[in-house]
């Protein structure tokens, strides 16, 4: 009746878009934040009425699956270990999350629970946790074997196991909702729902015309076509990071996003939005990457077919998956002009032979960075070694170690691509860039070469070798 009643009062204030055939309406108080959703292709009347039972569905929802209620059957069940009956929802999320703990390699669990109380305790008393007690409790988390679900739908769990499926719920609520309403409204065309900034989106606001999601702040996204913005035809987009559920214990700052392995916040928190086919995905996949250092993160991404994700570290610096531009408003119809650079590891026959620590980053003519391209080595204290790159770069951005650094190399030929976009995911504007490539060796020496690019010209260069480099090509291509 809570949610039935609020709407109803915000039915009042509700009112057609500008197209003829689409509603929307935005209400408080679900799922303990903001609810928007906008109909395309149904008449005002069948779309108000579909809304309020899709709003009383999703109290049903919660009523099975939030933590914060302690009348939940999930709250039950953590409370009593056991379940005779349990509802199709709560062993629908159970075993995703059984599936999302066992293949993300444990950097996403729902099993979390009682770390995440003593945490919510820490914050009452402004007593930092026992680390060590913490990861115990955490290792054998882990260790404890998924209870398994049993025909008639009993549920029993170990003591020291409570769930929490925040990280997953609201992804699962919100592709439950589409289905919901395609049930109700058969005819609809096109579906978008908004549930604390997680968006999914289903058929079309008009025929070929894509939804555009603007993300204004990276942590906010909007349905605008404004500003940076994807621009996607079907699919979900869910954000996790920094925010402000992060905990505060004697005015220090610890990340809410606590690693499975160690019951721990992360030590270097970043915010992640991703794109998915579906909002479970999306929600759970933006959960395990936040838990994940950048570069591995980066590394499972562009092996997934189907998602895509943009990174964001506490000073701002942004990173993406191979394909997240595919998805940008800002670069459709653009050909940006790309470099390709074949870099050389040289081969030593020293007897402590140590593959080196390389950095290849661009400048603009002024020497203002303009992107990193590349880092092997993930070392600080030999990467510092490259020292104008540590200079001009490292020092002013100290994550960017732990964002995109790869581990070193053997002696070879390789490839980095740049894409055409700033550190900044914005189109390049420049008309020269300068490439810069650093190398440094223990036990070996230390050798660094730059190099002016014209991008409107089609010409090659060809940096000879150079001690611990290599020979280098940069290729234009558009």
């Amino acid at each position: 009746m809570y949610l039935k009643t609020l709407f109803l009062t915000t039915l009042l204030t509700v009112a057609p878009m500008t197209s003829a055939t689409s509603t929307t309406a935005h209400v408080d108080g679900v799922l303990g934040t903001s609810f928007d959703i906008t109909l395309y292709g149904t008449s005002e009347q069948k779309a108000h009425a579909a809304i309020n039972s899709l709003l009383t569905h999703i109290e049903a929802q919660e009523n099975l699956l939030s933590t914060w209620r302690r009348d939940s059957e999930i709250s039950r069940l953590n409370r009593i270990h056991q379940l005779n009956q349990a509802s199709q929802p709560l062993i629908d999320i159970l075993s995703l999350c059984h599936d999302w703990e066992t293949k993300s390699k444990q950097h996403f669990s729902c099993r979390m629970g009682t770390i995440n109380k003593a945490w919510q305790r820490a914050v009452q008393s402004q007593e930092v946790p026992d680390r060590i007690a913490m990861r115990r409790l955490a290792r054998d988390i882990i260790k404890t074997p998924f209870p398994a679900i049993n025909s008639n739908s009993k549920l029993t769990t170990q003591t020291h196991i409570r769930y929490d499926v925040s990280a997953i719920a609201k992804g699962y609520i919100l592709d439950d909702a589409v289905s919901f309403i395609r049930a109700q409204l058969p005819a609809a065309m096109g579906i978008k729902i908004n549930i604390g900034g997680d968006i999914v989106l289903w058929g079309e606001k008009s025929s070929k015309q894509p939804w555009q999601i603007a993300i204004n702040d990276h942590k906010q996204l909007s349905d605008n076509a404004d500003g940076n913005a994807l621009s996607v035809t079907q699919g979900a987009i869910a954000h996790s990071g920094i925010g402000e559920r992060d905990f505060t214990i004697q005015r220090k700052q610890f990340s809410h996003i606590l690693a499975p392995k160690e019951g721990w916040p992360i030590d270097f928190p970043h915010s992640v939005t991703v794109y998915a086919p579906d909002a479970t995905t999306a929600d759970a996949a933006a959960t395990m990457l936040s838990n994940m250092d950048i570069a591995q993160a980066l590394d499972w991404v562009n092996q997934q077919p189907t998602i895509e994700a943009l990174f964001q570290t506490t000073n701002k610096q942004k990173y993406w998956s191979d394909n997240w531009h595919n998805l940008m408003n800002t670069q459709q119809n653009v050909s940006p002009t790309k470099l390709a650079i074949d870099y050389q590891i040289p081969r030593f026959n020293d007897s402590d032979y140590e593959r080196p620590y390389l950095a290849i980053w661009l400048t603009d003519t002024d020497n203002n960075f303009v992107r990193q391209l590349l880092l092997l080595g993930r070392s600080n204290r030999w990467a510092q070694e490259n020292k104008r790159w540590w200079r001009y770069v490292g020092r002013n951005n100290e994550t960017i170690l732990d964002a995109i650094a790869k581990p070193t190399r053997r002696p070879g030929h390789y490839q980095a691509i740049w894409d055409g976009l700033d550190s900044n995911h914005q189109l390049s504007q420049h008309d020269k860039l300068i490439v810069h490539i650093e190398a440094s060796r223990e036990h070996g020496g230390h050798d660094y070469q730059r190099t002016t690019i014209d991008l409107s010209s089609d010409d090659s260069k060809l940096l000879n070798a150079k001690g611990e480099l290599g020979k280098t090509k940069i290729t234009i291509t558009r």
